[in-house]
C-alpha cells in the first residue's frame, strides 16, 4: 500500500511543494514444491520445498522547489529523506530432517539532493548544470542458519553540464558531458569507482512530416549495496550467496539513429537502429564451497563485454476523432556474448496496445509477446509466456484515479530457465499463479484564491536493500 499527500505554494515565478509519502508492504508468503533429479550421491531426497515472507514500512518526506530568478536564470532543487525497516523470513528444505532458515532484519536510511540551475544565453543557446547526490546507510542482521551483522555506507555523486544549441530552425544539438562517482564503506573495506558519462543528441527536421535524430551515450550503473555485501549467507543445503565489495561499475556505450514520420491526420511511424556495448557486466558465478560448508557458492564477478543490435519500429494510428489509438511495436534483436560461455542470439517480436477515450475515462489494453533470451553473459537461457495488461483511468478536475490488472487472460505465467556453469547446471520451469491489481487515487484540496490543480504527486520510492538474494 502506498500513500502520498502534498502541500504546494505556487506563484508566477515560484513553485514550492512538500510531500509526505508512505509505503507499507506485507508479503504473506509464497513457496515452491519441486520434484528433483540430482546428480548421483548428491542428495537422497527427490523433492524439495522453499518458502519466503516479508513485511516493510517506509515513511518518506520530499521537498521540491522551482524558481524563475530572471528572464535568463531559473533554478530547480529537490531533496528526499526516507527510512525503511524490513523483516524477512525464508526457508529451504531438501528432506524432512534438515531445514535452512534465515531471518533478516534491515534498517535503511537514505538522503538525496538534486540541484539544477539553468541559464538562457539566447534564443539559440542555453546551459543547465546538474548535481545529484545520494547517501545510503544500511544496517542488517542475519539470524538462524546465518549468524552475522553488517553495516554499509554508500554515496553516489553525479555532475554534468547540459548544452542545448539550436543551430537553425531545422537543426538542434544537445551535448551533456559529466562524471559519476560511487563510494562505499563496508566494515573496514573502503572502495570507490569514477566513470565519465556523456549524452549527445541531434535532430534534423526535413519538413513538417519528417525528421531524423541521432543519439550517442556513455553511462554507468554503480554497484548496488546488495551486490557488494561480503556476508556469506546459507540459502539451502546446496547454495550459499556472497557479494563482492571490489566490483567495478557496469558501463554502457549506446548509439541510435531514428527516422520519424508524422502525418497531419491519423498516422505516425518511427524506425530506429540501435547498437550498444556493455562493459564489466555483473554476473553470477558458481564455485565449489569449502568442504566444511558443502554445496556451492554463488558469487558476483565482472564479466566480458557483450553487444546488442536492434531494429525497432513504432507505428501508431488515431481514429474516431483521435479517441481510438492503436500502436504496434515490431522489434528485431541480436545479442552477442563473449567469454567462456559465448553465445549469439536473435529474435523478432511484436507488441502493441490499444486505447479508447470516452468522456473522462480512458481504457488501455497492452500486449507483450512471449520472450526468450540470454542473461549472465550467456550462462542463462530463459523463456517466458505472453501477457495482456489492462488499465482504466479517470480524470476530472480535482480527482484522478486508475485501476490496473497485470494479465487479464492468464492467471498462470510460465518461465523456463536453463543455467550452465562448470560446477552447476540446472533446468527448471516455474508457473506463477494469480495476478496483481493496482489502484491509485489522488485528490486536490484547494486553499486560497489560486489553486494549482495538478495531480503530479511525488510517490514513495521502493526501499533499497543490502541483502543479496
Amino acid at each position: 500500500m502506498s500513500f502520498s499527500a502534498n502541500a504546494r505554494y505556487s506563484t508566477e515565478k515560484t513553485r514550492i511543494t512538500h510531500t509526505f509519502a508512505f509505503n507499507w508492504t506485507r508479503h504473506p508468503g509464497d513457496g515452491t514444491k519441486s520434484r528433483d533429479i540430482w546428480s548421483e550421491n548428491l542428495f537422497d531426497s527427490n523433492t524439495s520445498s522453499s518458502h519466503s515472507s516479508s513485511k516493510a514500512i517506509s515513511p518518506q518526506i520530499i521537498g521540491d522547489y522551482q524558481f524563475t530568478l530572471s528572464k535568463k536564470w531559473s533554478l530547480y532543487a529537490e531533496w528526499r529523506y526516507s527510512y525503511s525497516t524490513t523483516k524477512s523470513l525464508s526457508s529451504s528444505q531438501f528432506n524432512a530432517d534438515n531445514v535452512t532458515t534465515n531471518i533478516i532484519d534491515e534498517d535503511v536510511n537514505t538522503f538525496k539532493f538534486n540541484l539544477r540551475p539553468s541559464f538562457q544565453l539566447s534564443n539559440k543557446l542555453n546551459f543547465q548544470y546538474n548535481l545529484s547526490t545520494a547517501f545510503d546507510w544500511f544496517d542488517v542482521t542475519y539470524r538462524e542458519s546465518t549468524q552475522a551483522s553488517e553495516k554499509q555506507a554508500r554515496q553516489e555523486i553525479s555532475t554534468s553540464l547540459k548544452i542545448n544549441w539550436s543551430v537553425n530552425p531545422k537543426f538542434n544539438v544537445t551535448l551533456e558531458p559529466g562524471v559519476l562517482a560511487s563510494l562505499w564503506k563496508i566494515g573496514e573495506i573502503k572502495d570507490h569507482t569514477v566513470s565519465p558519462t556523456i549524452n549527445g543528441f541531434a535532430k534534423w527536421t526535413l519538413n513538417s512530416h519528417f525528421y531524423f535524430s541521432l543519439r550517442e551515450a556513455f553511462y554507468s550503473y554503480p554497484v548496488s549495496a546488495s551486490e557488494s555485501n561480503p556476508v556469506l549467507v546459507k540459502n539451502s543445503d546446496l547454495m550459499w550467496t556472497l557479494g563482492n565489495p571490489h566490483l567495478n561499475s557496469c558501463n554502457v556505450w549506446q548509439n541510435a539513429i531514428y527516422a520519424t514520420y508524422l502525418s497531419n491526420t491519423w498516422l505516425s511511424a518511427t524506425i530506429a537502429f540501435q547498437y550498444s556495448k556493455t562493459f564489466n557486466p555483473i554476473v553470477e558465478y558458481y564455485t565449489a564451497a569449502p568442504v566444511e560448508y558443502g554445496g556451492l557458492i554463488k558469487e558476483l564477478r565482472n564479466s566480458s563485454p557483450y553487444d546488442t543490435y536492434a531494429a525497432t519500429m513504432a507505428i501508431g494510428g488515431s481514429f474516431l476523432n483521435r479517441n481510438l489509438n492503436i500502436t504496434l511495436y515490431p522489434m528485431y534483436i541480436y545479442d552477442k556474448y563473449r567469454g567462456i560461455y559465448a553465445e549469439t542470439y536473435s529474435q523478432f517480436k511484436l507488441s502493441g496496445n490499444i486505447s479508447y477515450t470516452f468522456g473522462n475515462f480512458r481504457t488501455t489494453i497492452g500486449y507483450q509477446p512471449p520472450y526468450k533470451g540470454y542473461t549472465n553473459a550467456g550462462m542463462t537461457r530463459f523463456r517466458q509466456s505472453d501477457s495482456w495488461n489492462f488499465n482504466i483511468t479517470y480524470g476530472s478536475g480535482k480527482l484522478f484515479a486508475y485501476f490496473m490488472i497485470d494479465d487479464i487472460f492468464h492467471n498462470k505465467r510460465k518461465v523456463s530457465e536453463n543455467f550452465r556453469t562448470d560446477h552447476y547446471a540446472t533446468n527448471f520451469t516455474n508457473w506463477d499463479n494469480g495476478r496483481w491489481f493496482k489502484i491509485g487515487v489522488s485528490y486536490t484540496f484547494g486553499y486560497g484564491k489560486k489553486v494549482d490543480g495538478g495531480i503530479d504527486i511525488n510517490s514513495a520510492e521502493s526501499a533499497k536493500s543490502s541483502v543479496l538474494k
